[in-house]
């Protein structure tokens, strides 16, 4: 298929946009990186506010490090196929995102306040008025799911005014910076950059990336995660405005992004188990809190006494291979859209 990029007036570039035949694996490789890395923050950091895991400088580094990228990174991978989404019709769109993102946000979150409610969370509390309000007010993980939404939106809105959409993300990110992200709307906007990058990027990314020297796809490996560490560390020695950490938050998760591309391009698809986790990450995300706070809630009722950084491995391991045996057993019954965790992917 053929996507016109439309720069100004009736002017367009043309560019070939062909439908993969097959899942792309450095994509799902990277989504799985992803959804690790998310598991493990939130489980660290789960476990650092019930007070078993010490919040020494090494794991407030890593969670810094962590969340400095991992969510930009979603936003840039969920915005690859836009143009393709948008070119089969904006109507078949905005229906499939409804379905795999906007179904899943509110099952989910319906699930999670009832949770909290039921065992009483006295560090979360959750309650009714939480529950009447998820149409405008996201709880726990669950905003990206509405910021992503917000986003395609966005996207179909003004497909065919790049200009325009470029313009919006600049002022975006201008209006964040003056504003902080106190709401959902404008801890959009400041990931929209990503998002837009994602979907103006994306034929190029998805044709070019995998085909490029290996000695270049190492150099940016290596530089991107360089650059993250570095631009983590000015954000706490050097910078005392949030302008100035907005502009090392965009050059670090930039970093990091690039890191992660590199890494899951030099996999390859070699991880067959990391690329399986990539297509099982919608079901990760929505029940991995079920799973980690689970254990770590089944261990401190018991007071059973557990070194807290194997509770920290096991939980992240159980928040993982849960939510991926839930997705296997329901894909093949064709109950994971229902469910709200996205697509089955035949393994």
């Amino acid at each position: 298929m053929e996507n016109e990029i439309s720069l100004r007036g009736n002017e367009a570039v043309s560019v070939e946009v062909r439908a993969p035949s097959k899942r792309v694996a450095w994509i799902d490789s990277a989504r799985g990186i992803g959804i690790i890395l998310v598991v493990f923050a939130h489980a660290q950091r789960g476990l650092i506010k019930a007070g078993i895991l010490p919040s020494s400088d090494g794991f407030l580094a890593s969670d810094a490090t962590i969340y400095a990228f991992h969510m930009p990174l979603f936003f840039l991978l969920a915005g690859l196929y836009v143009g393709q989404g948008v070119a089969a019709g904006a109507r078949p769109f905005v229906k499939d995102k409804l379905l795999t993102i906007v179904w899943p946000y509110f099952l989910w979150s319906t699930l999670h306040i009832l949770t909290v409610m039921v065992v009483a969370d006295v560090n979360q509390p959750l309650g009714l008025p939480d529950l009447l309000a998820t149409p405008w007010l996201p709880v726990a993980q669950f905003w990206f799911l509405y910021a992503l939404f917000l986003c395609h939106l966005i996207a179909v809105a003004l497909w065919p005014q790049r200009r325009m959409l470029i313009a919006l993300g600049a002022a975006f990110v201008a209006i964040q910076t003056v504003f902080g992200i106190g709401n959902i709307a404008l801890h959009m906007m400041q990931l929209f950059p990503f998002f837009l990058a994602g979907a103006l990027a994306g034929p190029w990314l998805i044709e070019r990336v995998r085909g490029a020297p290996i000695a270049a796809i190492l150099a940016a490996t290596a530089i991107g995660w360089s650059l993250l560490v570095m631009a983590r560390f000015a954000v706490g020695w050097t910078v005392k405005d949030y302008a100035g950490s907005q502009a090392f938050f965009y050059l670090g998760a930039s970093a990091g992004i690039i890191g992660v591309i590199g890494l899951s391009v030099l996999i390859d698809g070699k991880a067959r188990w990391l690329r399986r986790m990539g297509q099982a990450s919608m079901a990760i995300f929505v029940m991995h809190t079920f799973f980690t706070a689970g254990l770590r809630f089944l261990a401190q009722k018991t007071g059973i006494a557990i070194d807290p950084v194997s509770l920290l491995v096991g939980s992240s391991l159980l928040g993982i291979v849960g939510p991926w045996l839930v997705y296997e057993w329901a894909g093949p019954r064709r109950l994971t859209v229902w469910l709200g965790m996205g697509k089955y992917v035949r393994s």
